[in-house]
């Protein structure tokens, strides 16, 4: 009950009380006197006090504990919506403070309490009490937050901040705080706010933060170049060996496509092996020529792998290359150097028979060799020259044991 509605009850008594005790000032004597019987009057005036004590006393009782019943009626409905306030606020994961800045005293929640592991007997709400709940490293940043909030108070105030509970863990804590209440001058003069447990939130960006880390130390500590597009080809993310073999900064090729950067012959052998990609066959190897910061010709092997969505829609891309131009130089040296060779097996100016042979068997023999002996090159290949031999043409049988033994 506010203090207005108890001075008016008490107020009501009291003028009470004195409009009766001044009517029987003025007009008891005058009721005294209309009485007929002298007797009676005499005892009259000698009681009259005493009727007038004993008549206010038993209407200052009925109107007294008519006052209590009023006031123990409104303290029980007090009691009952403070029960049904805690049971709303100990339903929330919320914990809940009300403030009072002139006094410092403050109201805390029971979930307020069992967030910060503190019983409230043993303890002073207030604000030196939020003070000593706040992790020493993030006490100077949290009180100079709060008291630049309550110099403007203008909005409200979040605050983000690790406390040392009554168990002395450590939890993370989000506070949200709203002046309520200002006086003449502007002051603030109550607040309002809640704090919400926060740790398992942050233990997991933690985790997510370390494992980006690690993330990207192994992408930019090897030398595969990294990139990752959209499906119309916009570079959203390339590493830093990709930035070096280009000469480009990150923010230079982030937002364009990849297409400028490869060798403008192959962009249609890609663009081909590209379409080929799908959520059944999501990865992709395309090899192809890149003109890099230098101005060199570069052979790479792109493992393109797509990413998509439930709607089989393709999101994006990654590729993953690796510079490959020693193997294609050795690829391309060794197949000219079998076609050299080759024209030599083949077209040998000394007119003498030639064969290759593994494992035992006819893998290559040039014109001379087929001439010499009468067979066809597919008589020949794939066979071993034991079956040469054992061939029902005895006309060469001699020429093929000669031939064996040299």
């Amino acid at each position: 009950m506010s203090d207005n509605v108890k001075n008016n009850q008490t107020f009501h008594i009291v003028l009470t009380f004195l409009l009766i005790g001044c009517m029987w000032a003025m007009f008891s004597d005058e009721l005294v006197s209309l009485v007929i019987n002298q007797q009676l009057q005499t005892i009259l005036s000698i009681l009259k006090d005493w009727i007038y004590v004993g008549f206010t006393s038993i209407l200052l009782y009925h109107l007294i504990n008519k006052n209590i019943s009023h006031l123990e009626e409104s303290r029980k409905k007090i009691a009952a919506s403070e029960e049904r306030l805690n049971l709303v606020l100990q339903s929330v994961n919320e914990g809940v403070w009300d403030w009072d800045l002139k006094s410092g005293a403050a109201y805390l929640s029971p979930k307020y309490l069992e967030i910060v592991e503190y019983q409230a007997e043993l303890i002073i709400p207030g604000y030196e009490f939020f003070k000593s709940l706040v992790h020493p490293d993030d006490r100077e940043n949290t009180v100079n937050a709060i008291d630049t909030y309550l110099s403007k108070a203008t909005s409200d105030g979040l605050f983000e901040f690790r406390i040392i509970t009554g168990r002395g863990t450590i939890k993370w804590i989000q506070g949200r705080g709203k002046v309520v209440e200002w006086d003449a001058d502007g002051q603030p003069l109550r607040m309002l706010g809640t704090i919400t447990d926060i740790t398992d939130r942050k233990l997991v960006e933690v985790v997510l933060k370390e494992s980006e880390k690690r993330y990207r130390a192994v992408v930019e500590d090897q030398t595969e170049i990294i990139t990752r597009y959209r499906p119309d080809g916009t570079y959203i993310f390339v590493n830093e060996v990709f930035c070096r073999l280009f000469g480009k900064a990150s923010d230079e090729l982030i937002g364009n496509k990849w297409q400028p950067d490869a060798f403008q012959e192959d962009l249609p052998l890609i663009e081909s092996r590209l379409k080929e990609m799908s959520p059944s066959n999501p990865i992709v190897v395309v090899e192809n020529r890149v003109r890099v910061s230098s101005g060199e010709v570069r052979w790479m092997q792109f493992v393109n792998r797509g990413f998509y969505d439930d709607k089989g829609q393709l999101i994006e891309t990654q590729a993953v290359g690796r510079d490959i131009t020693d193997r294609k130089y050795a690829e391309i040296a060794l197949r000219e150097s079998e076609s050299r060779f080759s024209t030599i097996f083949h077209n040998n100016p000394v007119a003498n028979g030639i064969s290759r042979m593994d494992n035992g068997l006819f893998v290559d023999v040039n014109d001379a060799f087929l001439e010499m002996f009468g067979f066809s090159r597919d008589e020949i290949i794939g066979h071993s020259s034991l079956e040469l031999v054992l061939w029902p043409r005895p006309e060469d049988r001699a020429k093929l044991i000669r031939l064996i033994k040299e």
